[in-house]
């Protein structure tokens, strides 16, 4: 059984069972070979998918769209921003409501810990995956503005995804978190876009009163009946 200390206690304690042992296991098993030069390089390049990284990379987009006077490059940036912003206000808050020592800790120190709240330092803040989570919401908006990019942004976010696992950096479960995260604020965000961009409804008006009429109430045709 994997053994753990929780902030503030001395005591180790037991905090591994059932399908979290299942998701430290399979942690450990696919981070066997994390300190590997393929691996470690490999990481390296996965961090195109960091909450920075892709932040410069939507702020980019929409300043060119702005600069070049292009509407789909310009509505792209401001999707891909409020989708990053979006994502990362969820994950954060997560982060700091709750506490989850990374696999790589566990592997060369024999560390693992879970629960609420706790340090609000990197190494105790595995769940959610940040970076899955901004991967994920960025890569869905560029989806909707260039559907036929869909396997490059897709094969994007994958990439990051199993890098976290495979560089120890994550555990499975935390990655599926962080892309249940980054798909539902990027809905969010684009909902939020859409409301914004719907024209306000007309106000209503009266209808014109046929001959013989004074007026007639809104929504209505024909005369008023004549009161007997």
């Amino acid at each position: 059984m994997l053994r753990g200390e929780e902030p503030g206690h001395h005591d180790p304690i037991d905090r591994s069972f059932g399908l979290e042992a299942l998701d430290v296991a399979l942690a450990l098993r696919l981070a066997r070979g994390k300190d590997r030069l393929l691996v470690r390089a490999l990481g390296g390049l996965s961090e195109i998918g960091s909450q920075q990284a892709l932040l410069a990379l939507a702020a980019g987009t929409l300043a060119y769209g702005l600069f070049t006077r292009d509407a789909r490059g310009t509505r792209t940036g401001a999707r891909m921003l409020g989708a990053h912003i979006a994502a990362s206000l969820v994950k954060s808050t997560v982060k700091r409501l709750t506490h989850r020592t990374r696999p790589d800790l566990l592997i060369d120190d024999g560390l693992y810990a879970r629960g609420w709240f706790g340090p609000n330092e990197g190494s105790w803040q595995s769940f959610p995956s940040g970076h899955v989570a901004v991967s994920v919401a960025v890569s869905r908006a560029v989806m909707r503005a260039y559907p036929e990019w869909r396997g490059r942004a897709c094969a994007g976010a994958a990439f990051v995804t199993a890098l976290q696992v495979l560089r120890g950096s994550h555990f499975p479960t935390d990655v599926a978190a962080g892309a249940a995260i980054g798909a539902l604020a990027e809905a969010a965000s684009e909902a939020a876009f859409r409301a914004a961009a719907r024209p306000p409804a007309a106000p209503a008006t009266e209808s014109p009163a046929p001959a013989g009429c004074l007026s007639t109430p809104p929504g209505r045709t024909g005369c008023p009946r004549r009161p007997r």
